[in-house]
């Protein structure tokens, strides 16, 4: 009796496991097909597109080049054949660059400034170490 309860458990787990499975990605890229679990920038997209959109829309369309006219399919298994038209399908799926959090040009923006400081200090300090240089001459 014991191994028929087991069994019984077991069938009913098993189903809850294959069930939980099947709703781990209940949403379909609007960009390229695939998997998806979650909207990203205003679009349910997967990691890929999400990732794809952050590094390339603030370039904008014009930045790149479709050579086949604009009419590219984007899907999983070519997705990232046409960086035109997968951003092209990004924007019109209704991602939108003012949904990032923190923008890459800003990020940029602060470590060019970071830099030109300490270029700027880098350059004093080589200056005044040549004026020692020729003092002690």
């Amino acid at each position: 009796m014991e191994s028929l309860s087991t069994t019984a458990t077991l069938r009913s787990f098993s189903k809850y496991n294959s069930n939980k499975k099947s709703t781990k990605f209940p949403y379909e890229c609007k960009i390229c097909g695939a998997l998806a679990r979650y909207t990203y920038f205003g679009a349910v997209s997967c990691d890929s597109c999400k990732m794809f959109f952050r590094r390339n829309a603030e370039f904008g369309q014009e930045s790149f080049k479709c050579h086949f006219d604009g009419r590219c399919q984007v899907n999983i298994h070519n997705r990232h054949i046409c960086a035109s038209c997968r951003l092209a399908k990004c924007f019109k799926s209704g991602m939108r660059i003012n949904m990032f959090r923190c923008s890459n040009s800003t990020i940029r923006n602060k470590k060019k400034t970071k830099t030109k400081s300490i270029s700027k200090h880098l350059v004093n300090v080589v200056k005044q170490n040549q004026v020692h240089m020729v003092k002690d001459f």
